[in-house]
């Protein structure tokens, strides 16, 4: 508290948002419940319990947000962050209080169990504040040498990774994590690798027409969403979504890190983005302007991708397949994004076929077939 002021010049370039700034914070505490509370129905197999919940609570959150803007301006903005966290700890609390309750470290029997369960929290705790820290810091610089309006007309690209693209991947890992921790058991590496060859190719699949989709209407995205003030930022969301791809891909390929007992690697790989996204984003800023903030997270994942798949191959436990797909995949992301910032309409239009012509070409005939037949099944459905 003493120190409000300072940090909030330090990280905001504004000393007079200190109280601001602690009342932020509370929401770090609050988080740390949730994500604990969804290790614990993963660990139960209760995930559909566990995406429900997540449903509920961000509908909860997002009418607690919009409530206080629109109330207090920018002081319920402030205190929208905690409202969003305290919503889903508020909705687990009163649904399953027993399984809140079993936070508690006294209800793991086992001894062995609980001193794991610590070095993983411990861990996972100490990377989440060294990330914070260097984005934050990052951040700072950019504000303190481009201005206020750098980290505003980067915020739709923040929000975009934040709110739909992490999310996405998460989902993903929250269903392949169990799976592999299963076969993990039972020893069985090659049905681990079919696995996560399998969780990449979904992604994949979603990743590369979703991202270039956004390529294409990233104006109208931005006017829609936020206002016609904010195109200036389009050109920072274009840079940036390649970089959603490549974070993507490097969730899957590094999912069998933690069940496999790999926490070291673990930690180095989140070490590194920390290391490599503050250094890249301090040394592009004097050079790039505004378009350093998204370059750095491209190269950032980029590079973590890279040393993910040695690592995982050194480990033996890549994929056993789907390069092809995910350098294909990357390849249209990048000439989708270069096509719509180099040549304008045509280069959003030709966005825009690229995603077509992936799910055409990245599906089977047989695949496509199955999915007409549940979209008529569902139109069927609601016409009677």
């Amino acid at each position: 508290m003493p120190l409000r002021d300072a940090l909030a010049g330090v990280l905001l370039a504004d000393p007079s948002l200190g109280d601001e700034l602690i009342i932020s914070l509370c929401s770090v505490p609050l988080n740390m419940v949730i994500v604990s509370f969804g290790l614990i129905l993963q660990a139960r197999g209760q995930l559909t319990r566990l995406a429900a919940l997540n449903f509920v609570g961000a509908v909860l959150a997002t009418a607690a947000a919009v409530t206080l803007v629109l109330l207090l301006g920018f002081r319920g903005a402030v205190l929208a962050i905690v409202a969003t966290s305290l919503a889903p700890v508020a909705l687990v609390a009163l649904c399953d209080l027993q399984a809140f309750l079993g936070l508690s470290m006294r209800c793991w029997p086992s001894r062995r169990y609980r001193t794991a369960l610590t070095g993983l929290a411990v861990a996972t705790l100490a990377v989440s504040v060294l990330t914070y820290v260097g984005e934050a810091s990052s951040r700072a610089v950019a504000i303190r040498m481009l201005g206020p309006e750098a980290l505003g007309y980067y915020q739709p690209a923040i929000l975009l990774n934040t709110q739909v693209f992490l999310p996405l991947i998460s989902g993903v890992t929250v269903f392949l994590l169990p799976v592999l921790t299963t076969y993990f058991t039972m020893d069985d590496l090659e049905r681990v690798r079919l696995e996560l060859a399998k969780a990449l190719r979904l992604v994949m699949l979603v990743m590369v027409p979703l991202c270039l989709l956004l390529v294409a209407v990233r104006k109208v995205f931005l006017f829609a969403v936020f206002s016609s003030e904010f195109q200036a930022a389009a050109p920072l969301l274009a840079v940036q979504i390649p970089g959603q791809a490549l974070l993507a891909a490097s969730y899957v390929v590094g999912a069998a890190l933690i069940p496999a007992g790999r926490m070291a690697h673990w930690a180095a790989l989140a070490v590194l983005v920390l290391v490599v996204q503050t250094g890249s984003t301090l040394v592009l800023l004097p050079h790039m302007g505004y378009l350093a903030l998204p370059t750095a997270f491209v190269v950032t994942w980029a590079i973590n991708l890279s040393v993910t798949v040695v690592v995982v191959r050194r480990l033996h436990l890549e994929p056993s397949s789907g390069s092809a797909l995910l350098v294909s995949g990357l390849a249209l992301i990048v000439a989708g994004t270069a096509a719509a910032a180099l040549i304008g309409p045509l280069g959003d239009a030709l966005a825009a076929a690229g995603a077509a012509s992936w799910l055409w070409v990245a599906t089977t005939a047989a695949e496509r077939k199955r999915l007409w037949r549940r979209i008529a099944r569902l139109l069927r459905r609601d016409g009677g």
